[in-house]
């Protein structure tokens, strides 16, 4: 993950966007690590599948093949799932 957030910061040193912040950086992988060591075998391969989906933004191809072999991370379908369960559906008024 520190890995993944010094390649972010340095673009955003090159394109003129704000980089993120050591406290914010230590703040989430303190969070990603912690929900880590309280989780089961199945849960820590989720928190792993998914960070490592989160790092392979631009390989569609390697994360589309990371998902199909583990099924992680779980993507919202809204053609199944409730909308109520998205985790952005708190922004928007028709699913509060």
């Amino acid at each position: 993950m520190n890995a993944a957030f010094a390649k972010v910061n340095a673009v955003a040193t090159t394109d003129g966007s704000p980089a993120i912040s050591a406290a914010d950086i230590t703040k989430y992988t303190d969070a990603v690590l912690k929900l880590y060591d309280a989780a089961n075998a199945n849960g820590k391969l989720e928190i792993i599948m998914t960070q490592k989906w989160i790092a392979s933004y631009g390989f569609a191809l390697d994360a589309y093949t990371d998902y199909r072999r583990t099924g992680y991370p779980k993507i919202y379908d809204p053609s199944t799932d409730d909308p109520k369960t998205y985790a952005a559906a708190g922004t928007n008024p028709d699913f509060k």
